[in-house]
């Protein structure tokens, strides 16, 4: 597997790019991983040559251009081709890496990756998925900031999209699927809301059940994941609130852990005092 990372994407790049790439290769001893670093070739050597690497599996395809944030995403293809987010994503489309990592623009990247790679079969538009914690281990919410506006079936496409993920990378044997409403009622929502949980039947075809859940109910810790009307956006304030939340109960977890280990160590000093 060879994964295309836009080495000079993100407020560090190439040097924190570079290192990540770096590390990553340590980590993962399979030697039919590799990475090909994209960017600029004299900055993106310079900054390999500070660490030790396999050069069997790390390369370098340079490209003369750099995506800002201030470029117009829908342009970018025609702007700006042989920018280091361009040319990896056209390293997928040619079959010379398997995945593309950026750290730059995301909305470059997902117009890059539309126009270039097109959308997988059945699917009417991407989604941008991201995990959050929780108690329970945590869950994706999708879609979150790559559609404006969303059709009913757009959502069940997201839920999908992000149940396939789970399973294959996250290695869930039976995510859930819950919708973000502003209530666990059926009724409650905009008209795209109600329609997408009238859709339910179609995504219970597929996986077991589907259910409404607010953020923040305790139920939320049992979900793997959200299909997300991005009209409801406000609502997703809930979710920050819940994580404060969970990171409240595992800071006091280690807290307590730590006390009772400090408590054990002294205890064991004593003993042996005896």
């Amino acid at each position: 597997m060879r994964i295309a990372l836009d080495a000079m994407g993100g407020d560090h790049g190439p040097e924190q790019t570079v290192k990540g790439a770096v590390d990553f290769l340590r980590e993962v001893a399979d030697r039919d991983v590799g990475v090909i670093l994209v960017g600029d070739r004299a900055a993106l050597e310079t900054e390999a040559a500070r660490h030790n690497y396999d050069s069997r599996r790390l390369e370098i395809n340079h490209a003369g251009q750099l995506v800002s944030l201030d470029d117009q995403p829908s342009r970018i293809v025609k702007t700006k081709p042989d920018s280091s987010l361009v040319r990896a994503v056209q390293l997928v489309k040619d079959g010379a890496a398997d995945g593309i990592i950026s750290a730059g623009s995301t909305g470059a990247l997902l117009t890059a990756s539309l126009m270039i790679l097109g959308r997988i079969r059945g699917v009417r538009r991407p989604a941008i998925a991201t995990f959050m914690p929780s108690e329970s281990g945590g869950f994706l919410l999708c879609d979150v900031g790559a559609n404006l506006d969303a059709r009913p079936t757009d959502l069940v496409q997201s839920a999908l999209m992000a149940r396939a993920y789970a399973i294959h990378e996250m290695h869930l044997e039976n995510p859930r699927i819950g919708l973000m409403n502003i209530g666990t009622e059926a009724g409650k929502g905009n008209e795209i809301t109600q329609q997408a949980f009238e859709l339910r039947d179609l995504i219970v075809s597929v996986i077991n059940r589907t259910r409404t859940l607010i953020p923040s109910t305790p139920e939320v810790s049992l979900t793997h994941k959200y299909i997300k009307d991005p009209a409801w956006l406000r609502h997703t304030i809930c979710v920050p609130e819940s994580v404060y939340r969970i990171i409240q109960v595992m800071v006091n977890r280690m807290a307590k852990n730590n006390i009772y280990r400090i408590i054990r160590e002294r205890q064991k000093c004593r003993i042996k005092l005896l």
